[in-house]
This record gives structure tokens, sequence and C-alpha cells, in this order.
């Protein structure tokens, strides 16, 4: 029997019956896994602690191919996550945006620490969960290798207004025959998105608005890369605001 230890963070708990569940885990070295975890929904069980969604730890798992988790050490447990519906919709976004994007077993690093890091700030900051849920969707997008084009004219090279999710990206307005002109405010978003890391772009100042209309602009774009309706999931956030 092979052994693996391994860091990552639970991304969903399906219940199997009253003692067993299947864990989805994100994890630094073998990606997004399955992993069978005997015994995990008993409360007194050792592996009750590491079994819920978004607790980030070390897994110890054994098998090849068809993992058992063995034991389990928490990193942090996110307690706020589970307590509070806004944190809570907001984690799921992310959970739910890799489990429709990532293949199972494909490891990506940057994918990874993004997704963590995303879920750390709306534990630790509820007040930004906004700003880091845009982040996260342009930066997922960037990890796997099909970030939008631009922010300048993919046909020109010259300065892009216009957003175009079918084209995939940015052109000026004298070669875009659809998408919606973004006003100044909201083309400086996506060259913030574009250059910098995630604790910069926290630090800077979005108004509402603008933030909000290139939420919806990626949401589109996901939904046609990934077919995962993630308007429809940012809607049901909007209401805890």
């Amino acid at each position: 029997m092979k052994f693996y230890e391994v860091q990552g963070m639970v991304l969903r708990r399906k219940k199997i019956n009253a003692r067993d569940c299947y864990l989805s885990i994100l994890t630094r070295e073998m990606g997004r896994i399955e992993v069978f975890a005997g015994g995990a929904n008993v409360p007194r069980s050792p592996l009750n602690k590491g079994a819920s969604p978004f607790v980030f730890g070390k897994f110890s798992l054994s098998g090849r191919g068809n993992y058992r988790l063995q034991h389990v050490e928490v990193i942090d447990g996110f307690y706020y996550l589970r307590e509070d519906m806004e944190r809570f919709l907001a984690a799921s976004l992310v959970s739910r945006s890799l489990m429709a994007m990532l293949p199972e077993g494909e490891a990506n690093r940057p994918l990874y620490e993004l997704s963590v890091n995303t879920v750390a700030v709306f534990h630790k900051y509820p007040q930004l969960i906004v700003q880091a849920t845009v982040y996260f969707l342009y930066g997922a997008a960037r990890a796997t290798g099909i970030e939008p084009a631009g922010p300048e004219c993919m046909a020109c090279g010259q300065s892009g207004y216009v957003f175009d999710v079918g084209e995939g990206g940015f052109l000026c307005e004298d070669h875009a025959p659809a998408g919606q002109r973004l006003s100044e405010e909201e083309l400086e978003i996506f060259r913030q998105l574009s250059t910098l890391g995630l604790v910069d772009f926290l630090n800077e100042k979005h108004a509402p608005q603008p933030l909000a209309h290139v939420r919806a602009l990626l949401g589109e774009y996901w939904h046609r890369q990934w077919n995962l309706d993630i308007n429809s999931i940012q809607k049901e956030l909007d209401q805890f605001r």
C-alpha cells in the first residue's frame, strides 16, 4: 500500500452513510482529488475535524488512485466561513468554480495558492469579498492559460475599450463588432488585474459600480469558457449585502 502526505483544502463533502463520506480536496501536490473518509461523519472520529468544507491542512492518504484518508493535521479550519452565510457563499463560489474548471488529478500550483489565499481573505476580511472574488475570477483564468487577451486591442495593439466575451478579450472600437464598452475606471481595474498580485489589488481603491460591472463581465467570460453560471451564484451572494 502506498502512502502520501499532501497539503490541501477541502472543497466538498459528500455523505455516503451515517459514518462515511467522500471529500473533494484541492491539493498542492496532486491537484483536485477524491478521498474516502471512513468514519469521518462520526463526531468522535479523529478524522471529523478535517472533513468539513474549507478546512485547510495536511492530509495523510493511502491507496493508489482510490485514496483513503488516514490522518488530518488542521492548519486552519476557517471556522467563520461556516458561521456566516455571506462568507460561506463566497467560498462556495471558489469551490464550485474549481470543481467545474480543474480536471481531477491535474496539479496547478498557482491556482492552488490563489484559491487558498482567496478563501483566507473571505474568512478574515469579509469587507473585501467583492474585490477578492473579482481577482479570483481573473486569476483563475490566467492560472489555467485562458486569461482574457488585453487590455490592448487584439487586432491592432491600440488601447482596447471594449471587452468582447465572444472574442475572448479586448478590442478597440474600430475592431469591435460586439462587446461592452468599458469606462476608464473599469479599464483600469482590468489593467490592475493583469499586473498586480492579490494583496496589491486589494489595497487599491475601487468604486463599487465599476467593480461590479467587471465582475459581471468576468462571470460571462467564465460561463462561455466553463459553462458555469457565476453571475447566478453572485446574485445569491448579493442578497446578503
